[in-house]
């Protein structure tokens, strides 16, 4: 008999803005596993965030050159899975008068 196994990973925020110098933090909740690790990206698999291995990532300092997108492969026992992406942007708001 084959067992399915079924998990959520939800991402709970998947657009930040930020203005340079600041910091952002994403989250993710895993529903229905215990989670053996976490690892997160910048922009695709090849560009692993170092020492960003728990279930929330915090930039601190961020600079346009921070501005991407963000995900986390989450390991479960011999299961994998990933969250989808959130993006950062960051940059100055433009001022407007009224």
């Amino acid at each position: 008999m084959r067992r399915s196994t079924r998990w959520i990973l939800c991402l709970v925020s998947a657009t930040a803005c930020a203005a340079p110098g600041s910091s952002v933090t994403f989250a993710v909740t895993v529903y229905g596993a215990a989670v053996s690790g976490y690892q997160w990206y910048h922009n695709d698999t090849s560009h692993p965030v170092g020492g960003a291995t728990t279930a929330s990532l915090t930039l601190n300092n961020v600079q346009p050159s921070t501005n991407g997108t963000y995900f986390v492969k989450v390991t479960s026992g011999s299961l994998v899975g990933y969250s989808r992406a959130a993006t950062l942007t960051v940059g100055y708001a433009l001022a407007t008068s009224v």
